[in-house]
């Protein structure tokens, strides 16, 4: 692409990125990651949260927090239900109903609101920690 005098944007990145964590391979995701900060490239809510959704499928509840922490500090990008919505089955899926819960309560504190699949992770989370109590609050 280089030697056709192309610059990759968000977009290419963006799709490279995708394609690495489909295919199991965040830690190369995130070397995409690394070059697009390097290179000066408007980085973007989903290019965080597909690197979020890499973490959550090979149960990295740190990483996907660490990414999430260097969203938040910039200003200009705003997490959205799918970014939520990701922590959150990171969250769930590394048995951490503590975090997810903190998490829920930043999303429902923010201005975005819980969807269906938010509400049905929080469930799934009560539910694997046996607080068949407490999904039904949520489900209420």
């Amino acid at each position: 692409m280089r030697e056709n005098n192309l610059i990759p944007n968000s977009v290419t990145y963006g799709c490279l990125i995708d394609a690495c964590v489909k295919n199991n391979r965040v830690e190369r995701a995130m070397e995409v990651f690394e070059s697009m900060k390097r290179d000066g490239v408007a980085l973007n809510t989903i290019i965080y949260t597909t690197i979020i959704k890499g973490f959550a499928k090979c149960f990295n509840l740190d990483k996907a927090l660490e990414i999430y922490q260097t969203m938040k500090q910039d200003e200009k990008i705003k997490p959205n239900n799918v970014t939520f919505n990701s922590l959150l089955d990171c969250c769930v899926r590394c048995n951490n109903i503590q975090t997810a819960s903190l998490i829920f309560e930043e999303m429902k504190a923010s201005s975005t609101s819980p969807d269906l699949i938010t509400f049905s992770t929080m469930i799934k989370g009560y539910c694997k920690e046996k607080n068949i109590e407490k999904a039904l609050e949520i489900l209420d």
